[in-house]
C-alpha cells in the first residue's frame, strides 16, 4: 500500500498542552519532577507540554527550550470533552475528504510540532517509545490511517532537508477504526517503519542519529487513492515519550 504521506498546504493552529505527572529518571525530570515524557495532555488547552524533556537541552532539567503547536490540514481542529480517561480533554479533527482517484492522495493531517516553527530537530534519545490514545467516532470511513514522525531526512525544506522526489516516507505505523472506543497504541521507536518507496536514509531503522532529528508527531486519515469522499472524524489524548 502507497504511503499517504503527501505534501499539503497547512494551516496554523496554536496548540496548548498539559497532562498528570509521571515518575520519571530525576537525572533529566521536567520542571518540579512533572510531566517530564508527556508531549500533550489536552486537558486545559492546546499547547506542547512546556515540562517535556529533551536530550539536547540545557542541563539539569533538560527542558524543551520552546514548545512547538500544532497544525491542521483538510479538516477541522477543535479541543473535544470529555478526554479519553473520561476527564479533562481531547484534540478532534473533523472534516470531508475528497479522492479524485487521480495520485493526488489527499488526506486531513494533524500535526504537532514538537519545536516552535518547526524548524529546529527535536532529540528524542532520552526515550525508546511513543504512545497515545486514539480513537475514530463511528461516522469515520477513512481507507487508511496512520501515525508518522518525520524526521529532517524525510521531510522536505524548510523543516527538513530531504530533495523531491522521495519526500514523505516517513517512520511509522498504520491505524484501524476503533469503532467508537478509545484505544491506548504504543510503540518502541524501533517497531516504527518505512513504506520503502522514498529517498534511501541512513539509519535505515528508527535508532541511531534518526532519534536526533524528530520534526514533528503525525497523524493522517485518506482514501489511498481510491475515487470517493470519506468522512475524517477522530481523537488524539494524552501524546508521551516512554
Amino acid at each position: 500500500m502507497r504511503s499517504i504521506s503527501r505534501p499539503i498546504l497547512l494551516l496554523a493552529a496554536g496548540l496548548g498542552l498539559s497532562g498528570c505527572d509521571m515518575t520519571y529518571p530525576t537525572s533529566y525530570s521536567g520542571a518540579g519532577g512533572g510531566n517530564a515524557s508527556l508531549v500533550a495532555g489536552f486537558d486545559s488547552d492546546l499547547n506542547v507540554n512546556s515540562s517535556l524533556v529533551e536530550a539536547s537541552a540545557a542541563p539539569p532539567n533538560y527542558l524543551i527550550p520552546l514548545p512547538g503547536t500544532a497544525n491542521i490540514s483538510g479538516a477541522t481542529l477543535s479541543q473535544f470533552f470529555p478526554g479519553s480517561n473520561g476527564a479533562g480533554g481531547c484534540v478532534s479533527v473533523y472534516g470531508s475528504v475528497v479522492d479524485p482517484g487521480n495520485g493526488s492522495y489527499p488526506s486531513a493531517l494533524l500535526q504537532i510540532l514538537l519545536h516552535a516553527g518547526g524548524n529546529t530537530p527535536y532529540d528524542a534519545k532520552f526515550f525508546t517509545g511513543v504512545q497515545f490514545y486514539f480513537r475514530t467516532s463511528p461516522d469515520d470511513n477513512a481507507g487508511v490511517r496512520s501515525f508518522s514522525i518525520p524526521l529532517t531526512t524525510t521531510e522536505p525544506s524548510p523543516r527538513g532537508t530531504c530533495v523531491n522526489p522521495g519526500c514523505y516516507d516517513h517512520f511509522g505505523v498504520n491505524l484501524t477504526s476503533t469503532s467508537g472506543n478509545w484505544q491506548l497504541v504504543s510503540n518502541n521507536f524501533t517497531s516504527l517503519a518505512r513504506a520503502g518507496w522514498g529517498s534511501a536514509i541512513t539509519p535505515t531503522s528508527m535508532t541511531g542519529e534518526n532519534l536526533e532529528k524528530f520534526v514533528m508527531l503525525q497523524w493522517q486519515e485518506g482514501n489511498n487513492n481510491v475515487a470517493g469522499t470519506i468522512t475524517v472524524d477522530f481523537q488524539v489524548d494524552e501524546i508521551r515519550f516512554f
